[in-house]
C-alpha cells in the first residue's frame, strides 16, 4: 500500500506541488489504504494455520486466498492511476522542456512502478490461479508459536 503513496507523492511533486492533485491523492491512497486493511483484517480472520515444530513457527496453510488476490489488484489499480497522472502531466505540462532532471525523475517512477507492478501482478496472477495457493505466494506470513 505505501509504495503507491510514494508514487502520488512523486505525482505531487511532479506537478508542481498542485494542491489538487494533493487532495485527489490523498483521498485516493487513503480509501484504496482503508479498503486493503479491511480486507486484509477479512483474510486473517479466515486464515487456518500449519504448525511446523522443527522450524518452531505457523505459517498458513489455508484461508480466503482471494481477498489477497483482491489487495494486490488495488494495489496494482493505484499504481497504475499514479502513473497514468505523471503521463497526463508530463505531456500537458512538461512537453516543451525536455530537460535531463525531467527524464531522470521520470525514468526513475517508471522503473519503480514497473517493479511494483511485477510483484503485484505476480501476486494476483498467484491468488486467482486455481491450485497453487499457498505454497508460491511472494509474501508468506508467519507467526511465533
Amino acid at each position: 500500500m505505501y509504495p503507491a503513496a510514494i508514487l502520488f507523492m512523486r505525482l505531487y511533486g511532479f506537478s508542481g506541488r498542485d494542491k489538487r492533485i494533493l487532495v485527489l491523492s490523498s483521498i485516493l491512497v487513503v480509501g484504496f489504504s482503508c479498503v486493503s486493511i479491511a480486507l486484509l483484517v477479512i483474510f486473517y480472520r479466515s486464515v487456518s494455520y500449519l504448525d511446523w515444530p522443527m522450524l518452531h513457527v505457523c505459517i498458513i496453510a489455508g484461508g480466503n486466498h482471494k481477498l489477497l488476490g483482491i489487495i494486490f489488484t488495488l494495489l496494482l489499480s493505484n499504481g497504475f492511476i499514479a502513473m497514468l497522472g505523471m503521463l497526463f502531466i508530463m505531456y500537458q505540462k512538461y512537453q516543451a522542456h525536455r530537460s535531463s532532471l525531467i527524464n531522470a525523475f521520470y525514468r526513475d517512477g517508471i522503473g519503480f512502478f514497473m517493479g511494483l507492478s511485477v510483484l503485484a501482478l505476480t501476486n494476483v496472477v498467484l491468488n486467482f490461479a486455481p491450485g497453487v495457493w499457498p505454497n508460491p505466494l511472494i509474501l508468506q506470513a508467519d507467526t511465533d508459536k
